[in-house]
């Protein structure tokens, strides 16, 4: 057998499994001589605190993560109510006057479903309701 470089390895000149073993051990015995023992590879390096105990803990990182994805959730409720009340609402206007809503009263009606849905006039409760608020008895 070769390897791709055209070379070709040691155990297809060894005609027996015994020969085979026998190379490989005394390889491993020769850099295990090489090596420094175990105890030396340590000494260079010094003990103290690590690059990480600088940094902000990891458990205000998790907190900052999950008010970062509670924020998200959130602004993606809106986005879909406000979605769904628009395209319902250019429907409203279509079946009634049988023609698409001019674009001022578009501007308009996005501006006001905007405020309320921020204001939380408009919102989805904790069933998935969707709830409007109207008149003064908010």
């Amino acid at each position: 057998m070769q390897d791709p470089n055209g070379m070709i390895f040691d155990s297809d000149l060894l005609r027996t499994p015994e020969e085979l073993t026998e190379k490989m051990t005394e390889l491993f015995e020769d850099k295990n001589r090489d090596a420094r023992p175990t105890a030396e590879i340590f000494k260079d390096i010094e003990i103290g605190k690590t690059e990480d105990s600088t940094a902000v803990p990891k458990v205000n990182m998790v907190r900052q993560d999950i008010e970062a994805q509670k924020v998200h959730s959130k602004n993606k409720i809106k986005a879909n109510i406000f979605d769904t009340l628009f395209s319902a609402e250019l429907q409203r206007y279509y079946d009634e006057h049988k023609h698409i809503m001019p674009s001022n009263e578009k501007r308009r009606l996005k501006s006001i479903l905007i405020k309320k849905i921020d204001k939380g006039d408009i919102y989805i409760n904790k069933v998935g309701k969707l709830i409007i608020r109207k008149g003064k008895n908010k």
